[in-house]
Parts: structure tokens; sequence; C-alpha cells
């Protein structure tokens, strides 16, 4: 895991790889609560925003109101002063780039704000194997596109994602869950 206290060069991000950081304010503090009360009261860190590293610096994330590419340096600036990587296990170049291509192609997708009210009100972390009553699958929030983008990704992957994590429905899947998912090289 590398993480970034504060804003750095592209040069030490891999397209592919799996960018968390902490959000402020009040959606950010219940995902934190929702997802990983127990080290957030620690003071430990518990993400609540996510997206895929695309190629030279860019990030692709679902950010209301749509999915979009943005410059990593430039979102790190204005809000996030913490960010840390990880990067799927077995990952592969043939499949960090179809991650990043599949990411790109998100770009203007609707964010799923229904859905995640509904995952900070209905259920704990991870527990879901139907879709969140509340989703709308043709809109994503950050957490469930990335569970998607990865599951899309798999087989161009040397280590498969556990059959446990796959029986999480990806409108359940937040960025804790993913974050401490068993699926990191």
């Amino acid at each position: 895991m590398l993480v970034l206290p504060l804003p750095q060069s592209a040069a030490l991000l891999e397209p592919g790889q799996v960018f968390f950081s902490l959000g402020e304010g009040y959606l950010s503090h219940n995902i934190a609560m929702e997802t990983g009360q127990e080290p957030y009261q620690a003071g430990l860190l518990v993400p609540t925003h996510c997206g895929i590293v695309l190629e030279d610096g860019y990030v692709a994330e679902a950010w209301y109101p749509r999915f979009r590419v943005v410059a990593l340096h430039e979102r790190l600036e204005k809000r996030e002063p913490l960010v840390w990587l990880k990067t799927p296990a077995g990952q592969t170049r043939e499949s960090a780039e179809e991650l990043c291509r599949r990411a790109r192609e998100l770009e203007g997708v609707e964010y799923d704000a229904w859905g995640v009210l509904g995952f900070t009100l209905s259920d704990k972390d991870d527990n879901g194997q139907s879709a969140n009553r509340l989703e709308d699958p043709a809109k994503h929030f950050c957490s469930e596109g990335v569970d998607l983008l990865l599951r899309a990704t798999e087989h161009l992957r040397t280590v498969a994602l556990p059959k446990a994590w796959k029986l999480v429905h990806p409108s359940w899947r937040s960025p804790q869950g993913l974050n401490v998912s068993p699926i990191w090289g």
C-alpha cells in the first residue's frame, strides 16, 4: 500500500490501481460510521471514497452528479489530503489496461445517489447478496463502480476474486469493504 500525504508526482501511480481517500462532510462521516465504525472511532483510516487510477495521473471516479475522469493532483489540492493506493492481486498489464479502458467508458454515467442512501441506511457493509433495494443498476456510486470494474476484468488477472467476495452484490460494496478485502496484491 502506498500512502500519499500530499499531492505527489504521477510517476508514483500505476494505471489500474485503486485509490482510496478520506472525505469530509456529513455523507462521508455516515459512510465511515456504517462501514468501519470501530476503526473510524479509534482514529484509524476508513476510506469514504475510491476510484481507478488511469494513465498520466488521472483517475476515474463516481462523484455526484456522474462518473468522471479528473486529474488526481487537482482533486487532491482541492479536497482530499490523504490518498492510498492498492493493486489488485494478480494484476497484469492486460488487466490494468482493460480496467482503465472500462473505467473511462463509465464517464458520464449518472451517480447513484439513491443507492448510497439505501446503502447507508439499510444494511451493514458487505452483507447483502441481493441488490440494494434503492440502487439503480444503470447508475453507480464510487465503490459500486470499482467493484463492477474489478469483476469485469477478473479474467485477465492471474488471481481470481474470492468466491465469498463475489457473493456480495456490488450495490452493497463500500470503500472500506474494498479496502479490507482479501483481493490486493
